[in-house]
């Protein structure tokens, strides 16, 4: 992940909230883990994500106070926090309270900020995504491998609202994703600070010239300068180092936004 990292442009101080579909926990814990070298990482949710694994942080917890009573314990590494673990095994929210009291204790805050029940696309209900205030990165995620796939409730998170996105397809199509990833209620709807794409499941040529075709497409009718950048990879190759299938398409930077 540290092409990924350097090409994402993460500093420390940052705020970094992770919403959409397809991969958001993976790319999380893998960013976490690649910045915690020599940093102090906090990774947690506003929604509810699985229990990690016990070799994927240093730290855990599960309640905020004793998190701030031991803080001083380390100068670096990972920590995973979260509410108390629910019936179906996974950490549930912190408020934008407690997390805006943890901010100055650790270099850089990575959230899980979005819920999709495992499904490939979504719709947004109007308390989604849960992006705090403070964010200085969003970066939303969807899977180019969703191209084709029928658009019915056992694909789609909250398929009642996902009539907004289409123009009578029915299957997904370029311009449904396109949609998807401008329209103010899709993708990075309630988002803040900088607006990064990242277009995954890239596996091999084929797809990664489809998601290179949406990334073109997309640029060209964002005239308003949402997203900076849009990355085209597939998380599970470059979290082993095989940047294959990898495009980061720089668009603008901060002090050139509309």
């Amino acid at each position: 992940m540290e092409r990924f990292s350097a090409d994402l442009g993460t500093l420390t101080n940052e705020v970094i909230a992770i919403t959409g579909t397809g991969g958001k926990t993976t790319l999380m814990f893998s960013l976490a883990r690649q910045l915690s070298k020599g940093r102090k990482v906090l990774a947690t949710t506003t929604t509810k994500i699985m229990l990690p694994s016990r070799n994927e942080y240093d730290r855990l917890y599960v309640d905020i106070e004793e998190l701030k009573r031991e803080e001083g314990k380390f100068e670096f590494g990972l920590v995973v926090a979260g509410g108390p673990v629910n019936s179906d095994g996974k950490l549930t929210s912190i408020s934008d309270e407690d997390l805006g009291k943890l901010l100055p204790f650790f270099d850089t805050l990575l959230i899980e900020a979005d819920g999709s029940r495992m499904k490939k696309l979504k719709a947004w209900r109007s308390n989604e995504p849960v992006v705090p205030s403070f964010t200085s990165k969003t970066i939303g995620i969807i899977p180019i491998t969703c191209l084709g796939m029928r658009i019915d409730g056992e694909h789609i998170h909250n398929f009642d609202l996902f009539g907004e996105f289409l123009s009578g397809e029915k299957s997904v199509t370029m311009e449904v994703l396109k949609r998807l990833v401008l329209s103010r209620d899709g993708l990075f709807k309630n988002s803040t600070g900088e607006r990064i794409l990242v277009i995954n499941q890239a596996d091999d040529q084929s797809l990664h010239e489809a998601a290179l075709k949406l990334s073109e497409m997309i640029e060209q009718e964002d005239t308003g300068h949402l997203i900076s950048k849009h990355f085209i990879l597939s998380l599970e190759a470059i979290s082993h180092g095989d940047y294959s299938h990898y495009t980061c398409r720089r668009l603008w930077q901060a002090d050139e936004r509309k």
